[in-house]
């Protein structure tokens, strides 16, 4: 008996982690003031820590030997629900390692990793308490990932099969990784040949370098443009600043707006989502479904996973998003933990194929706190290739 109250013990612990940890990442999902947003999450992280502590203050006070079955009935109206939370939770996370392994939209996947302290000749960092960090045993944030994943999507036209999509997300530029560093992104973009570069948001934390743009992210190069939308980090700086940084070295803002170009002849709607933090999204209501009697492949920019629904109701093909980082940390057999969207961790990372759309979750490359384990920055090549039609089934990969 005093095994099973153990395990009921651990487990409610377990689903009590759960609904805290949840909290902070819908929370972080909202738009709102920092300040609410940092009183959120501090509330939750003290309410984390109570219920241990009030456990332990329970089981020292008792006169006898501690059991669940003498537990006062408020300390049991919230473990056996919390029980239940951590059953459900491992029950969710089986069924997505699941349908992970049965992704049908990943034709090939093709990763390289690098040094880029090896590859720059020094450590970009410039803060001492970022300096520490990244020195850290397992710390991945100097090692990028560089991921050529050919998709098959169900719908390309024959004219746009092979088209090459650079997704770049959260760069985070705040000075505590130099210029150096982006720039070295920059030039292993470019060497993937990309025919399109899109940007999903979060690319400044500090005013001053904002003016980074020119010698960073103006230097990216693409057949048919470098796109952008902003996120909610882009909030810490002038916005309108920072737009006309960014247009102005010839990146196009596709901020609540759409925009049509011709690729082999085809048309191809670019759109831009940053909401909830910068409304209002693209105006699809008013885009064609076809320019001269022909289908246009749609593409949509987003900050965060939480708009596939809104991808999915206006017939986009295929969504990037970003802000989750991948959770930063993911550990052993649980993946990742911490990851600001409403959906928790549905959505951390990679692949999704969600009928009609397929959606991409980066990782990214920077944060602010510039710690990562095995969860390293990222750069993606999507290579679009013609499907058949499958069933509509939502699978994921990581």
């Amino acid at each position: 008996m005093l095994v099973l109250e153990i395990a009921l013990v651990l487990l409610a612990m377990a689903g009590h982690v759960t609904v805290w940890v949840a909290a902070v990442n819908r929370i972080h999902a909202l738009a709102g003031p920092q300040w609410l947003v940092d009183g959120l999450t501090c509330c939750c992280w003290g309410f984390l820590l109570l219920a241990p502590v009030g456990l332990a203050v329970i089981a020292s006070s008792a006169t006898t030997s501690w059991s669940l079955r003498h537990a006062p009935w408020y300390v049991l109206c919230y473990v056996i629900p919390c029980c239940a939370v951590a059953l459900a939770a491992l029950r969710n996370r089986i069924h997505h390692a699941c349908r992970r392994r049965q992704l049908r939209v990943l034709l090939a996947n093709h990763t390289t990793s690098v040094d880029l302290v090896d590859a720059l000749g020094h450590r970009p960092v410039h803060h001492r308490s970022s300096r520490v960090l990244t020195r850290l045993p397992g710390n991945e944030t100097l090692v990028l990932t560089i991921h050529e994943e050919t998709l098959g999507i169900r719908r390309l036209h024959p004219a746009l099969d092979g088209l090459r999509i650079a997704h770049l997300s959260d760069l985070h530029l705040s000075g505590r990784l130099g210029k150096a560093f982006f720039q070295e992104i920059v030039a292993r973009t470019n060497r993937l040949r990309p025919d399109l570069v899109a940007i999903t948001g979060d690319l400044f934390d500090q005013t001053a370098c904002v003016d980074w743009g020119a010698e960073t992210l103006g230097r990216l190069a693409s057949r048919y443009g470098v796109f952008f939308v902003l996120g909610n980090h882009d909030l810490r700086v002038d916005e309108q600043h920072a737009r006309r940084q960014l247009t102005a070295c010839g990146l196009v803002d596709l901020g609540g707006r759409w925009r049509r170009i011709d690729v082999g002849g085809r048309p191809l709607v670019l759109a831009g989502n940053e909401l909830p933090w910068f409304a209002p999204a693209a105006d699809m209501d008013h885009c064609p479904g076809q320019f001269d009697g022909q289908r246009a492949l749609r593409l949509l920019l987003a900050h965060a996973p939480d708009q596939v629904d809104w991808a999915r109701r206006f017939d986009f093909d295929l969504m990037l998003a970003g802000h989750t980082h991948g959770g930063q940390i993911r550990l052993p057999l649980l993946g990742s933990v911490f990851t600001p969207s409403r959906w928790g961790t549905t959505y951390a990372a990679g692949l999704y194929d969600l009928p009609p759309t397929v959606l991409h979750v980066s990782r990214g490359i920077s944060s602010l706190t510039l710690l990562r384990w095995n969860c390293p920055p990222e750069l993606a090549l999507l290579v679009l290739r013609r499907a058949a039609p499958g069933p509509d089934s939502g699978q994921a990969a990581s």
